[in-house]
């Protein structure tokens, strides 16, 4: 008798996990979208063939992966969730770090941010939109806090959090908007930043490429900030002893004009020259 029920639960769990995950495609697929309801238990009961307690188990395992929500009352029932990126970015960022960790490479975290940054950026920089525009106003206000050298390195570096947060907002597509912006929540969360001491000369390098790239914004040229956050990578790379991984943010399209000479290729050179501070 025990062998047979644990036989009937292990089916019925197996049914549960196949009516879930086709609701699951179903949602992926679109047949659903966020703010849908669901067919009733009796209509999915006929649907899948199955019991409604097996189609109530499936639903409620959909609402403990964070699919569904259930309302009760006259108009209640399953309703696909609207998705809460804030609250997915919070979730995922910490197994990005974790994957970077296992991978022995803090490098390939920053990296990543700033590839994908980067494509933001020359998006942006190619929209001649309202918004665009309108989207530089924090973008200077968080360069007004960087130019505050009184500022700790705690307040400084949630600054330049913010900063690049904003520059990911100006994404055209919000899939780019949130995954460039999962990677800088991410690398600005990694325990190394958070205690990361940034000398004058440091804060100086990461300010002036800053600068670059919303200048870059205004002025509509992609290329040019391809060029700050080509700045960066090399900031970055010099800090975590990768003084030899060179990054190049995404190489102008051909849309972008003719080669320039060499001269006009080469990065203008923004750092402020090396403090002196005594020990």
């Amino acid at each position: 008798m025990a062998k047979q029920n644990r036989a009937h639960a292990s089916e019925r769990g197996d049914r549960v996990g196949e009516i879930a995950r086709a609701l699951k495609d179903q949602i992926a697929s679109g047949r659903y979208p966020p703010g849908a309801r669901l067919p009733s238990e009796a209509e999915l009961s006929t649907e899948f063939s199955a019991s409604r307690a097996t189609v109530r188990e499936a639903l409620s395992r959909l609402t403990a992966w964070g699919l569904l929500e259930t309302r009760r009352g006259a108009q209640g029932g399953a309703f696909v969730q609207k998705l809460d990126l804030t609250r997915l970015s919070e979730n995922l960022a910490p197994l990005l770090h974790m994957l970077a960790v296992q991978d022995h490479d803090p490098f390939a975290l920053t990296s990543a941010r700033i590839e994908l940054e980067a494509l933001c950026a020359a998006q942006a920089a190619n929209d001649q939109s309202v918004s665009v525009q309108s989207g530089l106003a924090p973008l200077r206000s968080e360069i007004d806090k960087q130019s505050d050298f009184a500022l700790s390195d705690a307040e400084f570096l949630d600054s330049c959090r913010h900063f690049h947060s904003q520059i990911c907002a100006l994404a055209q597509t919000h899939l780019l908007a949130f995954l460039a912006s999962l990677l800088v929540e991410a690398d600005f969360a990694a325990p190394r930043t958070a205690a990361l001491r940034l000398a004058p000369r440091e804060r100086a390098r990461l300010l002036s490429s800053h600068m670059r790239i919303v200048s870059a914004l205004a002025m509509s040229r992609p290329d040019e900030a391809r060029a700050g956050f080509a700045e960066l990578a090399a900031f970055e790379a010099e800090r975590l002893g990768r003084g030899g991984h060179k990054i190049s943010p995404l190489a102008p399209s051909s849309s972008e004009g003719a080669p320039k000479s060499a001269a006009a290729q080469k990065p203008r050179d923004l750092r402020l020259p090396r403090l002196s501070r005594s020990d």
